[in-house]
C-alpha cells in the first residue's frame, strides 16, 4: 500500500473472503464480479496510508413490547427508539459492508461498535485491510477507539480552557472533513429506499443487517459512484500541501493591509476548498446585524483579510486555518465581490418570511414575564423590609 498510482492501490474481493454467514450470497457475488477498489491520488497524497471511512448511522424503529429492549433502543440524543449500523467504505466512496443492526444506548457508541467489529473481525475486516499500515476517516465520536488497532483520524477538538484550534490543528481538521463526506452521502443515498426510510418495523429489524448488505450491493454496482476524480483534484492537492505549512500570519493583526480586492466566484470557491461555504455566504450575510470591511457580527467573530493570494483569520473556532477559511470569512469575501460588481445581496425569499409571520414566537412574550416576575420579586423584597423596619421601630418605642 505504499506506492501512489491508483493501478497500484487496487483491491479485488472475492467470494472467498466472505462466507455466507456473514454477508449475503447477493452482495458476495455482487462485490466480486469484476469491482475494484482503489485508493484515489487526493487521499494517497494528502493521507498516504488512508484507505476509507468508517462512520455510524441509525433507523428508526417501532417500540418493542420488552421492556428492556424499548431501554435499549432508546436513544437520548434523538429521543426516540432506534437502531444502529456501521458502515465502512473504501476510498472510492465503495461500499466494503454494513454491520448491525446494534442497540442505540450508552454501551453501544460509534467507538464502541468499531473496536468490537475489530477485535472480532466481523465482517472479516483483517481479510482485506492491513491493521499495522491501513487508516480510516472518522468522525469525533470514534475518539475513543483502541490505539493498538487501526487508526482513526479523526477531527481535532477544542481543549478545556481552548477557545480556537490552533492553525495546524485546524488544518487537519479541514482536510479530514472535506474527504469523508462520501459516507454522509452513502448514508443518505441509502435511506432514499422506501423500506428503511421510515420507521421500520420491529419483524424487520432481525434482517436489518442483511437488508441493508443487499442496498449497498445494488448501489456499488448500479449506481453513480459517490467518489469521482475531477481535473481540479491535482490542483486541490498542491494548494491544500502549500497552505497546511503556512503559519496564518494575520492572526494577531490589528488591523487589514494591502487591500486589493480583486475576486471572482471561482476564487472564493477555491479558496473555500469548494461550495459548501460559498453557498453560505448569503444566508450569513442576511443574518447579520451589520457588517464591516474587518468585522462580520452575524456571531460576533472577528474576521481579518489580505487579499493578494488571499490570507484570512477568523476568531471562530476552526478560523486559524490557512487549508481553506471558515465560513464566516467567505461570506466576507463574497461582500466584497458583490459590492465591487454591483450584485444585490438578496432579502430573504418569500418562504422564509412567511414560516416567520406564521410561527408564533414566545420569546418576548417570556421576556415580558421573566420582567414581570423580577420587578414583581423586588416589590416583595421592598415591602418586607419596610416591615421589618417598622417592626423594629415600634420595638424601639416600646422599650
Amino acid at each position: 500500500m505504499a506506492a501512489s498510482s491508483e493501478s497500484e492501490h487496487k483491491r479485488a474481493i472475492s467470494v472467498n473472503h466472505r462466507s455466507e454467514s456473514t454477508i449475503s450470497t447477493f452482495l458476495a457475488s455482487a462485490l466480486s464480479v469484476g469491482i475494484f477498489f482503489f485508493t484515489p491520488d487526493l487521499f494517497t497524497k494528502l493521507f498516504s496510508n488512508v484507505v476509507g471511512f468508517i462512520d455510524g448511522t441509525y433507523f428508526y424503529c417501532q417500540k418493542s413490547e420488552r421492556f428492556e429492549i424499548q431501554r435499549k433502543t432508546w436513544s437520548e440524543q434523538k429521543k426516540r427508539n432506534l437502531v444502529k449500523v456501521m458502515g465502512i467504505q473504501f476510498a472510492n466512496g465503495t461500499w466494503f459492508d454494513l454491520i448491525g443492526p446494534f442497540y442505540a444506548d450508552g454501551d453501544h457508541n460509534d467507538a464502541s461498535i468499531w473496536n468490537y467489529i475489530v477485535a472480532e473481525d466481523i465482517g472479516n475486516v483483517h481479510d482485506i485491510f492491513d491493521e499495522e499500515t491501513d487508516e480510516f476517516l472518522g468522525d469525533r465520536g470514534f475518539r475513543d477507539v483502541d490505539d493498538e488497532r487501526f487508526t482513526v483520524r479523526i477531527p481535532f477538538s477544542l481543549n478545556k480552557n481552548q477557545v480556537q484550534l490552533s492553525t495546524e490543528n485546524a488544518n487537519a481538521t479541514r482536510k479530514i472533513t472535506k474527504l469523508r463526506n462520501c459516507i454522509e452521502r452513502g448514508f443518505a443515498r441509502l435511506k432514499q429506499w422506501k423500506i428503511i426510510n421510515a420507521t421500520i418495523d420491529t419483524n424487520l429489524i432481525s434482517k436489518l443487517g442483511s437488508l441493508l448488505r443487499i442496498l449497498g450491493a445494488i448501489d456499488n454496482k448500479y449506481f453513480e459512484p459517490l467518489f469521482m476524480t475531477t481535473d481540479i483534484d491535482q490542483q486541490n492537492i498542491d494548494f491544500i500541501k502549500h497552505r497546511e505549512v503556512v503559519p496564518n500570519a494575520l492572526e494577531n493583526f490589528d488591523e487589514i493591509i494591502d487591500l486589493i480586492p480583486k475576486l471572482t466566484l471561482n476564487t472564493i470557491r477555491n479558496y473555500g476548498l469548494g461550495e459548501y461555504a460559498l453557498k453560505l455566504a448569503i444566508p450569513y450575510l442576511q443574518h447579520a446585524s451589520s457588517l464591516s470591511i474587518k468585522t462580520h457580527k452575524s456571531k460576533q467573530y472577528s474576521s481579518v483579510i489580505k487579499i493578494e493570494d488571499i490570507n484570512s483569520y477568523c476568531s471562530c473556532k476552526s478560523g486559524a486555518r490557512s487549508v481553506g477559511t471558515c465560513a464566516h470569512v467567505i461570506a466576507a469575501l463574497y461582500w466584497f465581490y458583490a459590492n465591487l460588481n454591483g450584485i444585490t445581496i438578496p432579502t430573504y425569499n418569500v418562504k422564509s418570511i412567511a414560516l416567520e409571520q406564521n410561527i408564533t414566537n414566545l420569546q418576548s412574550f417570556n421576556r415580558r414575564r421573566r420582567e414581570q416576575k423580577l420587578n414583581n420579586d423586588e416589590i416583595m423584597i421592598s415591602d418586607v423590609t419596610d416591615n421589618e423596619d417598622e417592626n423594629y421601630l415600634c420595638d424601639t418605642e416600646h422599650f
